[in-house]
């Protein structure tokens, strides 16, 4: 069983209801848009109700009045994104380019009339939330406490039509520093959210990388920032002469690998360090899974994967 295997209910029992949405810092500092961490929350939860890799149908429109103003939905058919999410459509699809570009939201058009259905991917959620270094390891305060009861319903929170058809990871990361780059998108609209990891070795040097090599593809960019570290290192060793410019050394990197001559030397050291890494802190999190006991420890764990601080939005009508 992998890891995530429970995550449609519990990151269900996680962001609650359609009328209270739980905002994720977490997740927004991993997408970089908070109007799409708002639509993630929401159809994390709504992915929790149908089963994952199920898909479900949600109406983009709210209901309207005859004056325009918005009113709830007349039956669980008719529940609509921006009726919960009060994001208006510009917004919503804004939202969903950024979800999609990051693999976290797979859609598909069937039927006739055509009708959008959507599925969330939990693995990749959790592979970027580990990527992005958004793993805690201490839930946040202010949580109520969630019971299980019989077939696994919260005790809190109210039945409801589900719509038409944490882990804890702890792990040796001080060789590394996680940050999340908007990087250059060039089809336009908002920029693509990448996340290059900057070695500790290069990690005074993040701002001039960041712009130097923000054209370049995430592989590319990555294995640049890699190889000046490797780099860096093997100068502290003694190893080889001193880099007497930072910037002409990244740029001469930046042409070999427009002309295709660029190859992964150094940085080879620093890549394997840090697939280590990632493998201690998945093992870590399969073994804090075999742990647990019952739904209530495995919720407290997706809590703090998520890192999660409920926050009401009472959504009114619009007027």
């Amino acid at each position: 069983m992998t890891d995530f295997a429970r995550a449609p209910q519990l990151v269900g029992q996680l962001v609650g209801s359609r009328d209270v949405i739980a905002f994720s810092a977490a997740m927004a500092r991993m997408i970089g848009d908070v109007e799409a961490t708002v639509f993630m929350c929401q159809a994390c939860y709504w992915q929790s109700k149908v089963g994952d890799k199920n898909w479900f149908y949600k109406l983009r429109d709210a209901e309207r009045d005859s004056e325009g103003r918005m009113v709830p939905p007349s039956d669980a058919s008719r529940q609509s994104w921006e009726w919960e999410t009060a994001l208006p459509r510009a917004r919503q699809e804004s939202a969903r380019r950024r979800l999609k570009a990051l693999g976290l939201l797979d859609e598909d058009r069937r039927g006739v009339p055509a009708k959008l259905y959507y599925r969330v991917n939990f693995e990749r959620l959790y592979q970027l939330l580990l990527q992005s270094n958004q793993l805690a390891e201490t839930p946040p305060t202010g949580w109520s406490e969630v019971r299980l009861q019989g077939g696994g319903n919260s005790t809190d929170k109210p039945a409801e039509a589900p719509p038409t058809i944490r882990t804890q990871t702890t792990a040796q990361t001080n060789a590394e520093t996680t940050t999340t780059t908007a990087l250059h998108n060039d089809i336009g609209g908002p920029p693509l959210v990448s996340h290059l990891i900057f070695d500790r070795t290069v990690s005074q040097h993040r701002k001039l990388l960041t712009a130097l090599l923000a054209r370049l593809p995430v592989e590319a960019a990555q294995d640049i920032a890699d190889e000046l570290a490797g780099a860096l290192e093997e100068v502290s060793r003694g190893k080889r002469i001193a880099i007497s410019s930072i910037r002409g050394w990244v740029l001469d990197l930046v042409q070999r690998w427009q002309a295709g001559s660029f190859q992964l030397d150094s940085g080879k050291t620093v890549q394997a360090r840090r697939a280590e890494i990632r493998e201690a802190a998945a093992h870590s999190a399969t073994t804090q899974r075999s742990r647990s006991k019952g739904a209530e420890e495995q919720l407290q764990l997706v809590r703090r994967m998520t890192n999660a601080r409920p926050v009401e939005q009472r959504l009114s009508s619009a007027e």
